[in-house]
């Protein structure tokens, strides 16, 4: 089974439209949208926005569904100048842009628990991404680091 979570509804609701054989469960909060997509068990929800509601979700997911992988999808900003609104970003890790215990002599990122700062990504469900988003027409695919945080970034300086 695979496990789909986006923040928002816009972000996975053609997903769950695709579902065959759904049903839907709430566990706390969250709608676990479980069926058949492409053939495969599936289980898709809205975990809201921010890291919190995220980690809450994929733990509910991970407990009540047991999927083998868990694909965190939606939209976001991007630092490269030549992605476009609608371009797919796979990651090849995952980072917490802001998450900072410097004052502590850790690097900026450092998730303690984990003794690291960049979270790589399983590399045969990122190629396997990678392919089927190469595969699409008008819509340019790139690997790369994602970061993730509780802010979302609009001035040019904290950009940069």
């Amino acid at each position: 089974m695979v496990g789909i979570i986006g923040a928002m509804p816009i972000e996975v609701e053609m997903i769950q439209a695709l579902l065959q054989e759904s049903e839907v469960v709430t566990l706390g909060r969250v709608k676990f949208h479980k069926g058949k997509l492409c053939g495969k068990d599936a289980v898709v929800a809205v975990c809201g926005v921010g890291k919190v509601n995220a980690a809450l979700c994929a733990q509910a997911m991970l407990l009540s569904y047991q999927p083998s992988l868990i694909l965190n999808v939606g939209v976001g900003g991007g630092l490269l100048p030549n992605m476009r609104i609608g371009d797919i970003a796979v990651a090849t890790s995952v980072v917490q842009h802001d998450m900072d215990t410097t004052s502590l002599g850790e690097p900026r990122g450092y998730i303690s628990n984990l003794q690291c700062v960049n979270i790589n990504c399983d590399p045969e469900a990122v190629r396997t991404l990678f392919k089927a988003a190469q595969g699409l027409n008008d819509v340019q695919a790139q690997l790369g680091v994602i970061a993730s945080g509780d802010q979302f970034i609009s001035v040019q300086a904290t950009k940069d």
